[in-house]
């Protein structure tokens, strides 16, 4: 299978990681673990795509009610390409709220659509410290591989997000493509 890894693809998938609503809780809420499960348990596309939405509707509720402007505007700003707009309102979000995941995952977000590799894969590491089954930052780190042209760490990053999370259908078309180019590559 040829898959043409192009900027278009790679900006539709993070659009559909990243933008959803907003309301009040973080990736601390007790509502992550049963969602967790039920992700893992459910064999319908349709109904992990679901349980997916769900679980990023907490993730991008901002601990503070005072920061949900700042999200809507830094999400609207980084999906219209207007990233110093964009790093501004994550920058106050983290600089507020430095235990809120999302927030480093949206700055992260913006630093890879720039290009700036190392400073969103820094973002990414916070994001996993602060919630280790993000997804969505562990997609974003098979995307950094990708681009920065280490396939074996984007396989392993694509594979780990998958377990995590098994309905993601551009994810598993990425970790096809990488095992096959890894494959021609050692033959």
């Amino acid at each position: 299978m040829d898959i043409k890894i192009t900027r278009t693809k790679v900006i539709i998938l993070l659009v559909s990681l990243f933008v959803t609503s907003s309301a009040l809780a973080d990736q601390n809420d007790p509502r992550l673990d049963t969602l967790f499960k039920s992700l893992q348990s459910d064999d319908s596309i349709v109904s992990g795509e679901d349980i997916a939405d769900r679980i990023w509707d907490i993730w991008i509720e901002t601990p503070d009610p005072s920061l949900e402007s700042k999200m809507k505007n830094g999400v609207l700003a980084m999906s219209r390409h207007n990233f110093d707009t964009a790093l501004k309102s994550f920058d106050t979000i983290i600089e507020t709220a430095p235990d809120y995941a999302e927030g480093w995952n949206k700055r992260a977000t913006v630093y890879f659509m720039m290009g700036q590799y190392n400073s969103s894969m820094s973002d990414v590491h916070r994001t996993l410290g602060l919630e280790p089954r993000h997804f969505g930052a562990l997609s974003g780190m098979g995307l950094i591989f990708m681009a920065t042209g280490n396939d074996q760490r984007a396989l392993q990053a694509f594979q780990e997000a998958i377990k995590v999370n098994p309905h993601m259908p551009t994810v598993h078309e990425y970790i096809n493509y990488l095992k096959e180019k890894i494959e021609r590559n050692t033959i």
